[in-house]
């Protein structure tokens, strides 16, 4: 009867231990599931900001085209904002109000172009025809020979 009464004591006192062992194995990955899942939505939210930034950048171009002026502005700056990290919708921009004649704000987006993606070409051919504008001949040329190299 002693040997009964140690195997339950034993027993209550073992199973209680494995029940919560597992309930707490269990919790830690439901939480490494929903973290995994969260993850996964923010990558995939992501890449749809990404989208939808270049569509508004392409809308924006067309309007330029079209000179459409005020709309291309509108567009460009949706996409900024959605994707501050587009350097071509900088570069866009700045080429954009390079035709206005807004120079500082040209030279602004072409510099934050080129500040996020350095091998963007573009962004330093178009910074170079902003100097060849100002008679800054020297910057001009460097511009347009590391538009070159790119």
């Amino acid at each position: 009867m002693k040997k009964i009464v140690l195997i339950l004591i034993i027993f209550n006192a073992f199973f209680p231990t494995v029940a919560r062992s597992n309930d707490k194995t269990n919790n830690i990955q439901e939480q490494q599931l929903l973290l995994e899942n969260k993850s996964n939505f923010l990558i995939g939210q992501n890449e749809r900001s990404q989208q939808k930034a270049e569509y508004y950048l392409r809308i924006a171009d067309n309007y330029v085209k079209e000179r459409k002026w005020e709309l291309a502005l509108e567009n460009y700056n949706k996409a900024i904002a959605i994707d501050p990290n587009l350097a071509l919708a900088y570069n866009n921009r700045g080429y954009f109000y390079l035709n206005q004649k807004k120079w500082q704000l040209a030279l602004a987006d072409f510099n934050q172009a080129i500040a996020i993606d350095p091998n963007l070409a573009e962004a330093y051919n178009n910074r170079g025809y902003f100097y060849l504008n100002q008679k800054k001949w020297q910057l001009a040329l460097a511009d347009f020979n590391q538009a070159i190299a790119i």
